[in-house]
């Protein structure tokens, strides 16, 4: 599958990794050496008491501009381009210019973008279809991140509560599951097809291995800041 006809999801600067894989959720700024923007931190409508001495510490800048980032974020919650409930930016452009104007020349802040294989996902309460993922990225591969749904597993759409948790990486951070199914890690740590990430989501669910969420794979691709 091309990272093309991937479903968009959304758009994310993250800095640093986890064991050598980008995370764009779970984490969120809990890990010591992984922090993503955006996050409820960030945003207006739930911190509304933002310390930015401790965004500035977090990702390395001043806390001018750690107002700045606060205030930006602030003002594409209000035109609809930023995802209040589980955040994310809906264009890419967006993305990039922050990364332009706050973290210019930061070779460890990327930009991601993340895009989905399976339509239910779309049944999400608030969830709005985009346009394709931007062109002129890298496709890393596939990791499989869990929901938490409250009612039906399956069901997305009658479920006011579809947050979007960990992956399963976090449960199994010796790759076991993939190794028993004899499914390879590519070299960014990730599965290299939808295919075969669906497969360990349906292993996982059929034993109830992880934490109790509903995993499905999501493709992450890495860009270039540009010009």
């Amino acid at each position: 599958m091309k990272y093309s006809e991937l479903i968009p999801w959304g758009y994310y600067l993250v800095m640093g990794t986890v064991q050598g894989v980008p995370e764009f959720s779970g984490c969120q700024g809990q890990c010591k050496d992984n922090a993503v923007l955006p996050d409820y931190e960030s945003m207006p409508g739930v911190n509304r008491s933002f310390q930015p001495e401790q965004f500035a510490e977090k990702w390395k800048v001043s806390e001018a501009v750690a107002r700045k980032i606060f205030e930006r974020n602030s003002k594409l919650l209000a035109h609809g381009r930023l995802i209040f409930f589980n955040p994310r930016y809906t264009e890419f452009s967006d993305a990039r210019k922050l990364k332009k104007d706050f973290f210019h020349g930061r070779s460890d802040v990327s930009i991601l973008g993340i895009g989905f294989a399976n339509p239910a996902l779309m049944k999400i309460p608030g969830f709005k279809k985009s346009s394709r993922l931007a062109p002129g990225g890298e496709f890393l591969g596939f990791d499989l991140y869990g929901f938490h749904i409250s009612g039906n597993e399956h069901d997305f759409s009658n479920s006011l509560d579809c947050s979007l948790g960990c992956p399963f990486r976090h449960c199994d951070m010796e790759n076991r599951v993939p190794s028993e199914l004899n499914i390879p890690l590519n070299a960014h740590g990730l599965y290299s097809d939808a295919e075969s990430a669906e497969r360990v989501a349906s292993h996982v669910h059929e034993h109830k291995l992880g934490e109790p969420e509903f995993y499905v794979p999501f493709g992450i691709i890495r860009y270039e800041e540009g010009k």
